[in-house]
């Protein structure tokens, strides 16, 4: 069969033709649904195939595949191509046992299927050849060890010698035989020569010019040694056989006729060669090497049980053959008779025990059979005899695998690659071993190393791919995936990893169209089909998530975890009772399944009554008739069920995680007397940490401990939360040190210990040290941004409460929220005081003396001492400085009570506030805009607005710092005070730089230049509270970068992006359709003093570095790409449409994801943005004038309070005034945009005169323009 593939070959040298020649590489990937396959589609389409059988396929699948191909490509087509890819793979010296293996297969699984049986056979045939190739070690041919010379015919002279020739030159030429055989002494065969013909140029020479050959490609050399050799078979006679009663001439004959055979084998001839040895045993029934070497004819022909009794027939007439004992045991091995084929290897070992290939095979039957541990110890005795044998090596190395112990695997692997370095199947299963260790970059490293082998195969790129994605390298591995698409466009598991990559990192919207994509190309696909429910559950599009789940559970319906996300599905869309099925059913597939016994636990909690026609179909809610039960009674009985039917030894996480859940839901149970459900929620927490690993679990772990500090935090206990706090600082700092710890899992440790660091800011306000717990809030808050944003650095450099009380003026206070799952605090900072107030907390300060716990603790001590009640009175006076530490441990309170107000108050903040967002959030913006006044009264009250204003009044403070925490981003809390404050926010007070306005003894600064529209009478009451506003620098150093696009298309963004480039010298307009992401990133890197972006940013809530500044329809700046510039040169950042999400704002997370807490962290000074999208006009309107204000002289904290006030108070005619002038602005400026100026001041003038109102046109524009994130916020 050799031979033929060579000879196929050989035709197509000689017309010219080569493999996928007249494919164009281009053209190919877009071609029409039935244009005709090229060999590249044929090579691409044929891998899927192959997988496709790797993965399970069955004859009617295999089937079905080449029927929906058929208008593209026959059968007979198909045996064509295939003809042609057998002669390349045949021709190359690259191994690929995988490939081999797969195609052997096909056969087995063709051979019901009438039409498609031949092709299957002929794969079959070159896997098999293919095998036999790359087993150069464990050949089952052999030779005589002294092989007769054969004896001419009776009447026959013997053949005299190849005479010497001569070559061109007169030189003495040897004969061809002998320029090949002098490569090695012994028989070789055509792979093997072209193998030295590739790698020793003189050979190929000298071969070449033997067989008159003038090339040096070894492939056609091989081809025309075939064909000669051929020719030479052809001219000699072969023996016709004798007749069975013919006498025996005698064993010389038999040898000859034997000798003839061995030719005819080792040229492909195997019907000759078997007819040969026919003949030979013929005239010698006992020749038993000539019954060997049949069989292996046989065997090479598939005719496996004759081989088997030729095989047999050899030991029967000598028991010791050991080789045919060998072949017996591979034919035995073809047949799928394992069992059989290892007695025959043991008879082997009997006769030969060092004889390596005979352990090798019998590992390799003891693996089929599923004995994984004798394998394992037969490949080690192939090794220990041969220590140079790859193959024992490679097998020894999956078996270890197949038994999870991928540590030994991988020894085994690097054990092979000693001796064959360039192996593709080594590198492969290495890598896979690496990623089953959890060791992603090194897997990445062998799978770069298989490439290089094999470049560009689509399965070893996706299977890096899916390494990078496992390393938290989602956006490599997207690149990985899209270069296979380039290729293989309607490959459904690539596009499919790409959704999943996308998911990763929180761009859903491309992550559907990914899974969309994939489930047009197979509609069978069942895990495209649940990474799609599982993208659009997360965009909250709960109808078509619910049916995709559905399609996920008709294709495979006995796998929990859609079930599981099909119920909290149905949770979302307030089908509860069949959520509770869907749970049920997931419990039914797999018992330790912890999530669904927590999802149908709260699911019970929600359920007023239980569905009894959907209960009688739960196997689950039968065995137990209490899980019938609903309300808290029902949840406690699903959770006790859940925990008796898990194992804890045996599933640990799985039984930690139901006790969290059951202590969860003790401590939210109403009673009248909390404190005893609150110690029994305690137990629960600690049965699930002391069967926990934390090494193992760390997440679950860190999670229970934050269960545990809240209840502790509930119960007043200070010294326990303290102590559990403690606990989980020290394991994430064990975490966060190893160094084989893959970033992502880091990263997600960092924001499950972020909530930690947050309760512990609870506990230190419960100990009274308000100080020390906003130094705590700071630094946690830092911790959560430097980790959201891959930005560590940020973690660094908290301030201190002396800092940030020395840098506040006597005008200026900062509001800084706190919010925990324990309550919502808000911290009142103010100069000159000695800690901080804290809302609904009683003030340890008394005449200027902190009464901290510490000191109380002190002066409880010194009662009785004369000595040291005079130390602390001296120190209080100022007139001794106290060196010793104080003590932090707080006086002993009582239980925690309802008539206790301090906990609960910050709890019922923080559950009012949660109910008032979900409603905020889950409505639309023109919703939001005509309730806001209710909303925002309803906030007002919630935040306690009232009693902070009372505070401020007393201090005169006309100017606030705003820092809100979590979801507190997303409102406008700068609506919620009156006019007479100026307000920005900070993300954090580590943000903060030291202001441009100055201290009260400062002198007076310079006037702002004079214009008719700096102040209004509401401006003049506002600067009359005395304010300061500094002109900004030089007008000469101010600079603008416009971010623009789609100009034609959006007057008023063309108009604002004129009008506020007119005001400036210097401005670069960057068009972010047509300006490449590099240029794009240049350009935002050389020093711009101002920018204004037309391009929103877009946040990513599940990966914040990933959030983006979008660039057209397609191109994202992404703010990982952005961290490398350093933006202290720009003051400020003005966006003209507010930020997007890629997904709703999510339960709970550490810290708010916003774009502005990013550009600050970089060094802008200030980031103005609107909270959402409201009428052009009114953004035209505010962003002119702002920069107009702002070249004019005015500070972007000033301009941006004055803008604010000047347009809720602009009249109609002032408008047309206000438009007319900015229209004579542009007189000298050769444009259109000063005749569309005067037309809207037109408008204006009729607007005004249908409305017959003195009410303001934008007055209802109170808080919906915009919100200024600044670094120059009050801090000096």
């Amino acid at each position: 069969m050799l031979q033929q593939w060579l000879k196929t070959l050989s035709k197509r040298i000689n017309t010219g033709s080569t493999p996928g020649a007249a494919t164009d590489p281009v053209t190919s990937d877009m071609a029409e649904p039935n244009q005709p396959l090229s060999d590249r589609d044929y090579e691409f389409l044929f891998t899927q195939l192959l997988e496709g059988i790797a993965h399970g396929w069955q004859p009617v699948r295999i089937q079905r595949f080449f029927e929906t191909l058929s208008p593209r490509g026959t059968i007979a087509q198909w045996g064509e191509w295939l003809q042609r890819y057998g002669a390349k793979i045949l021709a190359s010296s690259a191994p690929n046992t995988t490939l081999a293996r797969r195609m052997v297969a096909l056969g087995e699984q063709t051979r019901s299927l009438p039409d498609l049986k031949q092709l299957g056979e002929t794969a079959s045939g070159i896997g098999r050849l293919l095998l036999a190739r790359e087993r150069t070690e464990d050949t089952d041919t052999w030779q005589y060890e002294e092989k007769p010379q054969p004896a001419p015919p009776p009447g026959e002279e013997p053949v005299p010698p190849v005479p010497v020739e001569l070559d061109a030159s007169g030189i003495e030429s040897p004969p061809l035989e002998a320029v090949v055989a002098q490569t090695d002494p012994t028989a070789i065969t055509l792979d093997e020569l072209l193998v030295r013909l590739q790698g020793d140029k003189n050979l190929v020479q000298q071969v070449a010019q033997r067989l008159g050959l003038d090339t040096q490609d070894p492939q056609e050399i091989i081809q025309e040694l075939v064909r000669q050799i051929n020719e030479r078979n052809a001219a000699a006679a072969v023996p016709t056989p004798v007749p069975v009663d013919e006498p025996v001439v005698g064993n010389t004959a038999a040898e000859q006729v034997f000798n003839e055979g061995v030719q005819a084998y080792e040229a492909g001839r195997f019907e000759a060669a078997i007819t040969c040895w026919d003949r030979a045993i013929q005239l010698k029934p006992d020749y038993y090497q000539a019954w060997g070497y049949r069989g292996l004819g046989l065997k090479n022909l598939k005719r496996y049980e004759e081989a088997i009794a030729s095989y047999t027939k050899a030991v029967e007439l000598k028991p010791d053959f050991h080789k045919a004992w060998y072949n017996k045991g591979l034919a035995l091995d073809e047949l799928g008779r394992h069992r059989e084929a290892i007695a025959a290897y043991d008879r082997v070992i009997e006769v030969r025990p060092d004889f390596p290939k005979a352990w090798f095979s019998r590992g390799n039957s003891l693996d089929q059979v599923g004995d994984m541990e004798g394998a394992i110890a037969a490949y080690d005795r192939a090794i220990e005899l041969k220590k140079d044998f790859p193959k024992a090596w490679l097998n020894r190395g999956q078996a270890l695998s197949q038994l999870g112990r991928y540590d030994e695997a991988l020894a085994s692997y690097d054990g092979a690659l000693q001796f064959k370095v360039d192996d593709l199947d080594l590198w492969q299963q290495r890598a896979l071993a690496l990623t089953a260790l959890g060791r992603y970059d090194e897997a990445v490293s062998s799978y770069a190393r298989a490439l290089s082998l094999k470049p560009n195969d689509p399965l070893l790129l996706r299977q890096q791919g899916e390494a990078l994605a496992a390393a938290g390298g989602y956006a490599q591995a997207i690149s990985v995936y899209d270069l296979i698409l380039e290729q293989h466009p309607e490959d459904a598991t690539v596009w499919c990893n790409r959704g999943q990559a996308l998911a990763a990192l929180g761009w859903e919207v491309e992550a559907i169209a990914a899974y969309r994509r994939a489930v047009e190309l197979d509609a069978n696909f069942a895990l495209a089909w649940h990474g799609l429910g599982e993208a659009l559950e997360a965009q909250r599009n709960y109808p078509e998530a619910l049916d995709c789940y559905d399609h996920t559970l008709q294709l495979e319906p006995n796998i929990p975890i859609p079930w599981v996300n099909r119920a909290q599905t149905l949770m979302a869309l307030g089908r509860v009772e069949e959520a509770i099925a869907s749970f049920d059913r997931a419990i039914q597939l797999q018992t330790h399944r912890w999530q669904a016994w927590q999802g149908r636990s709260e699911a019970a909690q929600t359920s007023p009554r239980a569905d009894l026609l959907l209960s009688s179909l739960s196997s689950v809610a039968q065995a137990q008739p209490a899980l019938n039960q609903r309300g808290h009674a029902g949840q406690l009985a699903t959770l006790q069920y859940g925990l008796n039917q898990i194992s804890p030894q045996q599933y640990p996480e799985a039984w930690a995680r139901i006790q969290q859940q059951l202590g969860r839901a003790y401590h939210n149970a109403t009673a009248e007397e909390p404190g005893k459900q609150w110690r029994q929620a305690l137990d629960h927490y600690q049965a699930g940490l002391d069967i926990l690993d934390p090494q193992q679990s760390p997440r679950a772990y860190l999670e229970l401990l934050q269960s545990k500090m809240l209840t502790a935090l509930s119960l007043e206990e200070f010294p326990q939360a303290q102590a559990t706090y403690r606990a989980g600082r020290e394991l994430f700092q064990t975490l966060s040190d190893q160094a084989n710890l893959p970033w992502g899992q880091k990263r997600q440790l960092a924001l499950t210990m972020a909530t930690l660091n947050h309760l512990y800011v609870d506990a230190t306000i419960q100990a009274g040290e308000l100080a020390a717990a906003l130094e705590l809030s700071e630094l946690g808050r830092n911790f959560a941004i430097a980790w959201l944003w891959e930005r560590l650095p940020l973690q660094e450099g908290s301030l201190r409460w002396p800092e940030i009380q020395r840098r506040l003026d006597e005008k200026t206070a900062i509001l800084y929220w706190h919010c925990s799952p324990a309550g919502l605090t808000t911290f009142i900072i103010t100069a000159q005081t000695a800690e901080p107030l804290v809302l609904g907390h009683t003030p340890n300060v008394v005449l200027n003396v902190v009464l901290s716990p510490a000191l109380r603790s002190r002066v409880e001590l010194a009662k009785q001492n004369s000595e040291a009640s005079l130390a602390i009175l001296l120190e209080l006076l100022g007139l001794e400085e106290h060196q010793g530490q104080l003590t932090t441990s707080p006086p002993k309170s009582s239980e925690a009570t309802p008539d206790n107000p301090t906990a609960p108050t910050a709890q019922a903040r923080s559950a009012a506030f949660h109910d008032w967002f979900q409603t905020w959030q889950n409505q639309d913006s023109d919703t939001v805009r005509k309730e806001i006044p209710h909303h925002l009264r309803e906030l007002n009250q919630i935040l306690g607005i009232g009693e902070i204003l009372e505070i401020l009044k007393e201090r005169a403070i006309n100017h606030l710092i705003l820092v809100p925490h979590q979801a507190l981003h997303c409102v406008p809390l700068h609506a919620l005070f009156p006019d007479q404050f100026t307000t920005s926010y900070l993300p954090s007070l580590r943000l903060a730089q030291p202001s441009s306005l100055p201290h009260p003894e400062a002198s007076p600064p310079a006037t702002p230049a004079a214009d008719p529209w700096l102040q209004s009478e509401a401006d003049e009451d506002w600067l009359s509270l005395g304010l300061a506003d500094v002109p900004t620098p030089e007008l000469t150093a101010m600079s603008l970068l416009c971010l623009e696009a789609n100009l034609d298309q959006h007057l008023d963004v063309a108009l604002e992006s004129v009008m506020i480039g007119h005001q400036f010298a210097k401005v670069q307009r960057l068009n972010t359709n047509v300006t490449s992401l590099a240029s794009s990133r240049q350009a935002l890197g050389t020093g711009y003093r101002y920018w204004h972006c037309f391009s929103p940013i877009v946040q990513n809530a599940k990966q914040p570095s990933q959030s983006f500044l979008a660039f057209g329809e397609q191109n994202k700046l992404t703010f990982a790409d952005l961290g490398s510039l350093s933006l202290s040169d720009c003051e400020l950042i003005s966006f003209a449409y507010p930020e997007q999400s890629t997904t709703p704002y999510p339960t709970y997370q550490p810290d708010h994801v916003s774009g502005v807490t990013a550009l600050l962290s970089q060094g802008v000074t200030y980031v103005l943005h609107p909270l959402w999208e409201v009428d052009p006009q009114a953004r035209n309107l505010f962003m002119i004038e702002f920069y107009r204000r702002l070249t004019l002289g005015s500070s972007p904290l000033v301009a941006h309070k004055q803008v604010q006030l000047w347009l809720r108070t602009v009249t109609y005619n002032e408008l047309v005034r206000w438009y007319l002038d900015r229209a004579q602005d542009l007189e000298a400026t050769p444009n259109t945009y000063g005749e569309r100026l005067t037309a809207l001041a037109n408008q204006m003038r009729q607007q005004g005169e249908a409305a017959q109102t003195k009410e303001p046109p934008f007055g209802h524009h109170r808080l919906s323009l915009s919100s200024l994130g600044s670094r120059k916020s009050g801090l000096s």
